[in-house]
């Protein structure tokens, strides 16, 4: 009997973040012993949802956080709630 996966948590925010995230999920996908979860923070949702699909993936998991532009520290007090929210 072989041992449950282990689930490997991915969080992506924008279309650039996605991009360069796409490779570690495929291979954390090739790895047998491992789950990816693809998080999006809610930032981009759409443009980041555009650049999964191109990579053939898809997010598990989408924040919903309310944006405004240029106030990085709201944007991260959110997504730290939302964070331990989901992580218990």
């Amino acid at each position: 009997m072989s041992a449950p996966k282990k689930q490997v948590v991915v969080l992506a925010g924008t279309r650039p973040e996605v991009i360069k995230l796409a490779p570690v999920v495929q291979a954390l996908q090739a790895n047998r012993k491992l789950r990816p979860a693809v998080w999006l923070t809610g930032q981009h949702t759409v443009m980041a949802g555009q650049m999964l699909e191109h990579f053939q993936l898809r997010a598990d998991e989408t924040f919903r956080i309310s944006r405004q532009p240029g106030n990085i520290t709201k944007l991260l007090a959110e997504v730290s709630r939302e964070l331990a929210r989901h992580l218990g």
